[in-house]
């Protein structure tokens, strides 16, 4: 079986390069940790509901794209969303349907390119991501304050290093106007 490819700049150790038993040990157990906990947390899709939206045909797909495009200021191309997402045009393409119909975004000609689209959070769509985010904040705050202040700190302060390790990943080329 061929060794997957990494992504550029995603390894603090140069591709080939030794890494100790001991960290490999950690990694199996890092990963089995990171997938119990994307076992049991769920998206507050559950706040969604309070608005009368029918976003089931679209998935935890919407969650994540709303989060981006409002990441992005409220406009992106929708190739942004694939590549920051990890999702097929075609998969984005069905997100944005079913936003379309619920009134959250709307697409359009780029004003820096008419040849491209771009889409837009619209005043629904921001006011569903701000319940969304706030649903999150409570989520995580009693997380936090299960696990206690300090732990909450330390936790806080590997997963800033985590990032710090894998580098800046957001790419800016499909932001609007561009």
């Amino acid at each position: 079986m061929e060794p997957m490819e990494e992504p550029h700049g995603a390894c603090a150790t140069p591709p080939g390069g030794p890494v100790p038993e001991a960290i490999r040990e950690l990694a199996g157990q890092f990963i089995e940790e990171a997938f119990a906990v994307r076992r049991l947390v769920k998206p507050p899709v559950a706040h969604l509901d309070g608005h009368g939206l029918r976003l089931e045909d679209a998935g935890r797909g919407c969650i994540g794209l709303l989060g981006v495009l409002s990441d992005e200021g409220g406009c992106a191309s929708p190739s942004l969303f694939a590549r920051q997402l990890g999702l097929t045009p075609a998969r984005v393409s069905n997100i944005l349907s079913a936003l379309e119909r619920e009134g959250l975004v709307e697409r359009g000609p780029s004003a820096g390119d008419r040849r491209r689209v771009e889409v837009r959070l619209t005043e629904k769509g921001r006011e569903v991501d701000a319940h969304m985010n706030e649903a999150l904040v409570r989520r995580t705050a009693g997380l936090l304050n299960a696990l206690g202040e300090e732990d909450s700190r330390e936790l806080v302060r590997i997963l800033g290093r985590i990032v710090d390790v894998l580098g800046d990943a957001a790419d800016r080329r499909g932001r609007c106007g561009s």
